[in-house]
């Protein structure tokens, strides 16, 4: 993808076996013992010059092909977003011009397209919104502002708190996402937002501590882009019923208490959240 975020490169396929004259994706076939991420990488080099790390390219779904009883294909589709400097060059034969294509109008374009890339035009469409906004016009890098909730509760003389997990990861994190401009008139109200988005049915008290006013966090899902986050971290009290049970809503699917004393924080909680969970200690410390 351009880093608009708003197109994407095609090449017209001018040497090949089949859909001579269509136009598809940078990709091909995975070698024996090789990853499918590392895959991705090696056919981009190839076939557009870019050299970029494997550990850049983000999943976006897996798909399975029948194309006769005996013959079985499965593709892993990833998406990369370029830098504004970045183009793909012609390098096979194989590989015709490169060319920008709006995304929006892929589903409806007159050009021939390679199967697949326009039924794959709303997962790409879902994982756009779920990054941070860009600000790619400026010159300069910009703060984009996030919030994350430290919901605490002390339940059978144990302090609690409220991490979840996003799905397929592996590590806990607070609550939190972005401020959204359009809906959020203050931090706070982020704050509760994504909490009711997030852990559904949590009753949390009106009152709220600011803890990390504007933390810079190093998210390393967004690490190449020239824009960085900084979030505000707020202290929620859980005001519920002691049998009340979490459940997850949007991006973390899953989420509990976990006793503040017990979090290992290297080992179970993100990186980036490591702070956080210090500020949170350090602020119950006063209270105990």
């Amino acid at each position: 993808m351009d880093a608009t975020r708003t197109k994407v490169w095609l090449h017209r396929r001018e040497t090949a076996r089949d859909y001579n004259g269509y136009y598809a994706l940078a990709g091909g076939g995975v070698d024996a013992r090789e990853k499918a991420r590392k895959a991705a990488a090696r056919e981009l080099a190839e076939e557009t010059g870019l050299v970029k790390p494997a550990s850049s390219f983000a999943f976006l779904k897996r798909t399975h092909e029948e194309k006769s009883p005996t013959d079985k294909w499965s593709t892993v589709w990833y998406v990369i977003i370029l830098a504004p400097e970045e183009r793909p060059k012609k390098t096979e034969s194989l590989a015709g011009d490169w060319d920008f294509f709006e995304i929006a109008a892929l589903a409806n374009h007159p050009t021939p397209l390679y199967p697949g890339i326009v039924e794959m035009v709303p997962v790409l469409e879902k994982y756009l919104r779920s990054l941070p906004p860009t600000n790619i016009a400026a010159h300069y890098p910009c703060a984009l502002a996030t919030v994350d909730i430290a919901v605490t509760r002390s339940h059978n003389d144990t302090q609690e708190i409220l991490l979840g997990r996003k799905k397929n990861a592996t590590k806990w994190r607070f609550p939190g996402g972005f401020v959204d401009p359009q809906q959020d008139p203050d931090f706070i109200h982020a704050a509760y937002r994504e909490l009711s988005e997030e852990v559904l049915g949590c009753i949390v008290s009106q009152d709220f501590e600011v803890l990390y006013p504007g933390l810079r966090v190093d998210e390393p899902r967004y690490a190449s882009d020239k824009d960085r986050i900084y979030t505000t971290l707020f202290l929620l009290q859980f005001s519920g019923t002691p049998e009340w049970e979490p459940k997850g809503g949007d991006d973390l699917p899953e989420v509990k208490w976990f006793a503040v004393s017990d979090v290992d924080a290297p080992a179970t909680l993100v990186r980036e959240h490591i702070p956080l969970l210090n500020a949170v200690r350090k602020r119950l410390l006063k209270s105990a």
